[in-house]
């Protein structure tokens, strides 16, 4: 099986897993805020990965549309900061693996403290 034939079939597979939850996220999502991913400061090898699974295109441009038509709005937040200050006090802790050390409340999961950021509106957001 070529390369190519076999990233095609990732990227149904992965087209498949992601139906349900676009499904749960069109009907109860008023706003959706997701991400602003940039791909070109990422890492070559996870942004082609990201690319070859749809996952880009997915969140750049299904989602959105998806939400539009259900009558809800989609953002799309910067991430700076997200993983690296607490959600609890916004002290900007240290971040090692997939754990964020702040100095007032100690270990955090650094992705699920971004994701609180992201629903918040991110760190600008000051919330």
């Amino acid at each position: 099986m070529s390369d190519g034939a076999e990233w095609q079939i990732i990227r149904a597979f992965t087209a498949k897993r992601l139906e349900p939850a676009l499904a749960y996220i069109v009907q109860h999502g008023a706003v959706v805020r997701s991400e602003n991913i940039k791909t070109k400061h990422m890492d070559q090898g996870i942004s082609a990965k990201l690319q070859k699974l749809g996952l880009i295109d997915f969140q750049r441009a299904i989602l959105p549309q998806a939400i539009y038509t259900s009558g809800g709005r989609s953002e799309r937040i910067a991430p700076v900061g997200t993983s690296v200050t607490c959600h609890k006090c916004a002290q900007v802790g240290e971040r090692s693996g997939t754990t964020l050390t702040c100095p007032q409340h100690g270990d955090v999961n650094a992705d699920g403290n971004a994701a609180i950021w992201m629903l918040r509106g991110g760190v600008a957001s000051g919330c």
